[in-house]
């Protein structure tokens, strides 16, 4: 069966309960076999209205379901835990994303894995690397661990191209993100398909670059997002 890896979150006071409750509904489902779940981190949100710190784990299992059954279970499982979507990247009590089916390579409208953005986000890379710290990219051939091991390097590069001042990220960051240096790329030789990149990277992990596409928004807000996901707190928490 194919082993896949999903990712949970939330930031509502009953997410630590829905957290326990979506690993229970996997472990019933006859066509999961849940091998191992993570500890749970506490997490800075990414987003101006997000609201509250959150709550982040992973788990791993094994499934015959196909991609489109899994996702249409784990969103029965948000559903089942009173998760709303009124407001993008607002508060909710329990969020679920597929970030890995086996080594498939998915680009649909409802669906796409691996997830696109888990390789900067500290509250999915800490967790996953818990249950599957070699699991590797089917395209990059880089694992869980280097990922995370980069974003908790004490020097952390981010580099930025395109259409922008470059003494603008430096100013407007540099007592936000103190233990950040910011680079200008006037030329890459793969730069983003589109709009601006910013390549995260830090020594002495050498990975090769990674690049995010700019939405058509706020400069400003969509480096904090970035570097919030990458640098923010994420905080192992006890077992009870």
């Amino acid at each position: 069966m194919p082993r896949s890896v999903i990712a949970m979150g939330g930031n509502h006071e009953s997410t630590a309960t829905a957290i326990s409750h979506a690993l229970g509904a996997l472990h019933l489902n006859a066509q999961v076999d849940v091998l191992k779940n993570s500890n749970v981190y506490q997490t800075d949100p990414m987003g101006t209205g997000a609201g509250d710190q959150f709550l982040n784990a992973a788990c791993l299992l094994d499934t015959s379901l196909a991609p489109i059954e899994l996702l249409d279970l784990v969103l029965q499982i948000e559903t089942d835990n009173h998760r709303t979507r009124q407001t993008h990247w607002g508060p909710r009590t329990l969020d679920l994303d597929l970030i890995f089916y086996g080594d498939e390579i998915i680009a649909g409208d409802r669906l796409t894995v691996p997830h696109p953005d888990y390789w900067y986000r500290r509250f999915v890379l800490d967790p996953a690397a818990d249950v599957c710290p070699e699991w590797v990219h089917p395209t990059t051939g880089i694992s869980i661990a280097e990922l995370r091991d980069r974003l908790h390097a004490a020097e952390f590069r981010v580099s930025v191209s395109g259409d922008v001042d470059p003494d603008f990220l430096t100013a407007e960051f540099r007592t936000e993100f103190g233990d950040v240096r910011f680079e200008y790329v006037a030329e890459v030789t793969r730069p983003p398909a589109s709009g601006l990149g910013i390549h995260v990277s830090g020594e002495p992990c050498q990975l090769p670059p990674m690049w995010l596409n700019a939405p058509p928004t706020s400069l400003e807000s969509f480096v904090r997002d970035v570097l919030t996901a990458a640098r923010g707190q994420c905080q192992r928490l006890e077992s009870d």
